[in-house]
């Protein structure tokens, strides 16, 4: 099953209105391949990699005896990045000052008679920990190039149509975490860190 949107004459309103309604899907299939890797080159150092290869396959009747068939090869790809920009090792109550970076890319994808743009984002951050790590403290800013929005286009042949939504989404967080307890081992596994015998044997 799936949501189609087409157009018909309506007596009440005395012109063209478009609807959207569920119709069965003719016959439809996706399948792909994901990859999923971690890069760890230092104990302050980790880098992830995401990506998904798929094709999406549908064949839909949006009105009597007249069918709509689609393929596309779509993909997305996703990259997480963490690193400690300084490591203080002679200060107890500071312990450094580490830096984050996240970017998401998807490819254009489709839905039943309708496609939808490719979408980026990209966000990042700073972060410290104070006091052996009972007290965090970090800066967040989201989608720093102000890249994402939403759009497509209807394929309907009756309906064609083009849409772009910008997003409000640029902002910038501040924030603080106090940490009651021992945190050592899961900090440790967290940030790509080997835990120490010390901290094993607790």
């Amino acid at each position: 099953m799936g949501t189609i949107t087409d157009v018909a004459w309506c007596d009440r309103f005395g012109r063209i209105v478009a609807f959207s309604q569920t119709a069965n899907i003719g016959s439809a299939r996706q399948g792909g391949i994901g990859l999923n890797a971690t890069l760890r080159p230092l104990d302050f150092k980790n880098i992830r990699f995401y990506a998904n290869l798929f094709d999406d396959y549908y064949r839909v009747q949006y009105r009597p005896e007249m069918w709509q068939e689609s393929e596309m090869l779509c993909y997305s790809l996703r990259l997480n990045f963490w690193t400690k920009l300084w490591e203080n090792t002679t200060c107890k109550w500071f312990d450094g000052l580490q830096f984050f970076a996240n970017a998401v890319y998807r490819s254009r994808t489709q839905t039943p008679l309708a496609e939808v743009d490719p979408y980026f984002n990209f966000d990042c951050g700073l972060s410290t920990d104070l006091f052996e790590r009972n007290l965090s403290l970090f800066l967040n800013i989201n989608d720093l190039f102000g890249t994402a929005c939403t759009g497509g286009e209807s394929i309907n042949p009756y309906n064609p149509t083009s849409t772009e939504n910008t997003l409000t989404s640029q902002y910038v967080s501040l924030g603080l975490t106090w940490r009651i307890g021992r945190t050592e081992m899961e900090s440790d596994l967290t940030h790509g860190k080997k835990p120490s015998r010390k901290n094993a044997k607790k």
